[in-house]
């Protein structure tokens, strides 16, 4: 099996481009309509809501692969090139997410790039779906959930001292 697309890392490759996207086709995610969807947004709440319910989506498929090819790459060099291509490809969909925030104005006054990419790739890692979807039994709505109120706590301001949901502001 392995041969037939080129060896492991290969496979493992093949792999996770069909579960990041959901299909065979040939077609970037940065070019698939959930994307284009996203980038239409101009209210940051309701970016941030889209956004996590995508990622929630996404690490339903993507998760348990993750965690294949974490222990893979410790073991293959090749299979450790397709985690770190992996793990660019996850970094960039952060930037590109966040870009987008910032250019409808939605992050939040004194927020530094750095720390907001951390909290991104963080609401993003494989590692936390699996432990609370998997290990602790939430459901895929209830994930999105807690996504959206973190990214809008630490991206948006969205809480205020006490932890209480701030009001909607309509742009």
């Amino acid at each position: 099996m392995f041969t037939s697309v080129g060896g492991k890392a290969a496979l493992l490759k093949l792999a996770l481009d069909w579960v990041l996207v959901g299909d065979d086709e040939p077609v970037p995610m940065s070019e698939r309509p959930v994307i284009a969807e996203m980038q239409q947004l101009t209210d940051p709440r309701e970016l941030v809501a889209h956004w996590a319910r995508f990622v929630a989506e996404l690490e339903e498929r993507a998760a348990p692969l993750a965690a294949v090819l974490v222990a893979a790459s410790d073991a293959d060099p090749e299979a450790a090139g397709v985690h770190a291509e992996s793990e660019h490809n996850r970094l960039g969909g952060a930037a590109a997410f966040l870009a987008h925030l910032a250019a409808i104005d939605g992050l939040r006054p004194g927020l530094t790039p750095e720390r907001a990419v951390a909290a991104v790739l963080v609401l993003m890692e494989p590692a936390v779906y699996r432990t609370l979807v998997r290990e602790h039994g939430w459901t895929r709505g209830e994930y999105a959930h807690w996504i959206e109120r973190a990214a809008e706590a630490e991206l948006l301001g969205g809480y205020n001292a006490e932890g209480a949901r701030k009001p909607r502001e309509r742009r």
